[in-house]
């Protein structure tokens, strides 16, 4: 099947910014209706109605009846408020016997983490771990009392970054290509 024959569209999926949110708002107010406001903007009906009640704030009048209204600032103090509490909890403090024993392992013995994580790993010596990966990234984040020039390896290392060579000057032919005749040295110059 071709490319050009895909019954599937290209999703592309955004996240409402502060901009977007402003427009439902002066739209709400406007009094369009909500059908055509997702249409304008492009986003799914279902999308309006949950940032409508995200956004969503009670407010009292000056005779103390109450009403509802939608405020683009509040909708989007949520969605950062979300966002922020989104994504997996860390493990760093149910781990806290396996991160302490890995600080001992690496300071006194001397060890690196890797070997420290599998050990850990392969006798089941915790109930809650983490992998070398993550200690390393507790490490760099300042987390643990083990700094990076505890780790033996890590301070060795040397970084060396690739070169490309895709911008390098061509200045001729390879000698490998030459005329069998400049290897006789015949002539002057040869």
């Amino acid at each position: 099947m071709f490319h050009a024959d895909s019954t599937t569209k290209h999703r592309t999926f955004k996240h409402l910014n502060a901009f977007r949110r402003g427009q439902i708002e002066a739209m709400l107010r406007l009094g369009i209706p909500k059908v055509k406001i997702a249409k304008d903007l492009g986003i799914a009906r279902s999308t309006l109605y949950e940032e409508i009640k995200r956004g969503t704030a009670t407010q009292k009048r000056s005779d103390w009846t109450y009403y509802e209204q939608y405020f683009a600032h509040s909708g989007q103090l949520r969605y950062e408020r979300n966002r922020q509490n989104s994504g997996k909890p860390s493990k760093f403090n149910a781990a806290q016997d396996f991160i302490g024993y890995v600080e001992e392992q690496i300071l006194k013995e001397k060890r690196s983490p890797d070997p420290i994580c599998g050990r850990a790993k392969r006798m089941t010596l915790f109930e809650m771990s983490v992998c070398t990966k993550t200690i390393y990234n507790y490490i760099a984040m300042g987390l643990l009392k083990v700094k990076n020039i505890d780790l033996r390896q890590k301070v060795r290392r040397i970084h060396k970054e690739k070169k490309s060579h895709d911008y390098d000057k061509v200045l001729g032919e390879s000698l490998d290509h030459r005329d069998p005749l400049v290897d006789e040295c015949s002539t002057f110059g040869n």
